[in-house]
């Protein structure tokens, strides 16, 4: 099934890039062609591996590409129908949205507290965090340097929500982090997604996690968009499994896709 055949969503989208194409120094490209919708109030995965596309579909919709000396050099991309193609990181937050970055997620040299009400844009924003994420509540006067890998996640989250946000965007939650960190931080991430009936954009190398809190998901090779589908259609694919997974078999299966060295044959994604 490919993303051309398959019917996204069924839901509503918040969010819709259509045939997006990004050069960088206006002669690498780095994504042609994608079309990715993001259903109100679900969770769409990205996966792909290092280079894929991934972060640059982020950066194409949070507006961060300017940075990159890159540019959006066709295609669309639309929040609840309005053109957002090309804006300001500034513009793209007034509307909404709000990212969770790969790198560089919080102030080192502030206390928790003080990050998030630097973040802070909506009344309440910071007692909304605390609520949201009740451990940080514990070492909120803690320098965010010394935090761990898993809490600096958490109050990237936290920051980002902070700000009242209808879509959120989080690129890679899983780098760095131990496998048993990285479930509890993505079900943490569903948990405040479904109680605060937000939609999520969720980047993700380690597949297996990322669509077990997904509701729907889109494979990314080579900056295009190359299979679609439900976390089940895409768990039962043979590529994925092969290729995503590192094998068929189900013990091994919950290892990451990053794990896997050598390829073994070809892929098939459209049979």
């Amino acid at each position: 099934m490919t993303a051309i055949e398959q019917s996204p969503q069924t839901k509503t989208p918040i969010l819709k890039l259509e045939q997006v194409e990004v050069v960088y120094n206006k002669l690498a490209t780095a994504i042609t062609g994608v079309s990715v919708e993001v259903a109100a109030g679900g969770i769409t995965a990205v996966l792909g591996t290092n280079g894929a596309g991934k972060t640059t579909t982020l950066k194409a919709v949070s507006g961060f590409l300017s940075s990159d000396n890159a540019d959006i050099t066709d295609g669309h991309i639309l929040l609840d129908g309005d053109d957002i193609t090309g804006m300001a990181p500034h513009q793209v937050a007034r509307g909404g949205i709000a990212l969770v970055p790969e790198r560089d997620k919080v102030f080192d040299t502030l206390t928790v507290l003080d990050n998030l009400k630097a973040s802070a844009r909506v009344a309440d924003g910071v007692e909304d965090a605390f609520d949201a994420f009740p451990r940080l509540r514990a070492v909120e006067q803690n320098l965010a340097g010394y935090l761990s890998g898993g809490e600096k996640q958490m109050l990237a989250m936290a920051m980002a929500l902070s700000t009242g946000p209808s879509l959120l965007l989080v690129d890679e939650l899983s780098l760095g982090l131990a496998p048993l960190i990285v479930t509890s931080l993505l079900q943490d991430l569903r948990r405040v997604q479904r109680a605060r009936g937000i939609s999520v954009l969720l980047v993700e190398q380690n597949a297996l996690a990322a669509l077990d809190v997904a509701d729907y998901g889109y494979v990314i090779e080579d900056g295009r968009i190359v299979f679609d589908g439900t976390p089940e259609q895409l768990l039962e694919h043979g590529d994925i499994k092969e290729f995503y997974l590192g094998t068929n078999d189900a013990e091994a299966a919950r290892r990451s896709y990053r794990d896997v060295r050598q390829y073994r044959r070809k892929r098939r994604w459209w049979g």
